[in-house]
């Protein structure tokens, strides 16, 4: 189906080369990222966005929460400094036009939309 090759797609860029999906997980071997999850109302990015955040070490921000572009900030700026075992980027979900244009202002780009 079109959602499981999406999802395929999503974790090849998420994991290193020849790396299993479990192994990543177990090991925080997962790369920085910033995803930007983007679709119609009703595809599944909530949903496919909190099964990812359960099985990656990475934060889950909702466009519908307050104080999201602050949450993205600090995500970033923490990213330097990160420790083994904590959050190795961001994934946000509920992304619109309106979304990504403040993204633009506030200069914070995904690596992968």
């Amino acid at each position: 189906t079109e959602s499981a090759a999406f999802t395929r797609s999503v974790l090849s860029q998420l994991l290193p080369a020849n790396t299993d999906a479990k192994d990543a997980a177990a090991t925080s071997q997962t790369k920085h990222f910033r995803v930007a999850m983007i679709g119609p109302p009703g595809a599944g990015k909530a949903t496919l966005a909190q099964a990812l955040a359960k099985r990656f070490p990475i934060t889950r921000i909702s466009t519908k929460e307050e104080g999201w572009v602050e949450k993205l900030k600090a995500c970033n700026a923490s990213e330097a400094s990160a420790e083994e075992g904590s959050s190795k980027g961001w994934l946000l979900d509920s992304v619109d036009q309106k979304v990504l244009t403040t993204l633009s202002e506030a200069k914070i780009m995904p690596s992968l939309v």
